[in-house]
């Protein structure tokens, strides 16, 4: 057992040692998460114009983090403009699915499409997403849906 001045040099060398370690371990810890979050997006379908001339498109998908990923820190955005068509109705829906994976579940209702000559329309949206640690990533789907026949 370490007595005397020696005795206590040698504890508050190890003490220095260990503040030391504890010190560099959480520089580490901080400074460890640059990778942005993982966004990842259902392929786009073609969907038909109905005879209303409303076309009603699904979008999901699911955003990923390794550390954590809060809700609260994804939005979702209709980015594009959609053509011929106009916005009659939009939904989003974000779930939280345990500490690192948000559900994404909406859809949008395109209308007018018919009263164009190409019976077409784009529809995009924009998926931005900040992880914990500040990491930001975007993501983006864009489809075209059309028309085989006229609606009448």
């Amino acid at each position: 057992m370490a007595t005397g001045w020696n005795g206590m040099r040698r504890i508050y060398g190890w003490l220095t040692v260990c503040a030391l370690l504890l010190m560099l371990g959480g520089l580490v810890a901080v400074g460890e998460d640059t990778t942005p979050p993982e966004i990842t997006l259902s392929n786009p379908d073609s969907y038909y114009v109905d005879g209303a001339c409303q076309v009603t498109i699904p979008f999901s998908g699911y955003v990923t983090d390794d550390t954590c990923i809060n809700a609260d820190d994804v939005t979702v955005s209709r980015k594009c403009e959609v053509g011929v068509a106009t916005y009659a109705d939009w939904t989003v829906t974000k779930r939280q699915n345990g500490d690192k994976r948000v559900d994404i579940e909406g859809s949008v209702t395109l209308s007018d499409i018919c009263d164009h000559v190409y019976y077409n329309a784009e529809f995009c949206i924009e998926v931005s997403a900040t992880d914990c640690a500040g990491n930001n990533r975007l993501g983006a789907r864009t489809s075209t849906y059309t028309t085989t026949s006229l609606p009448w």
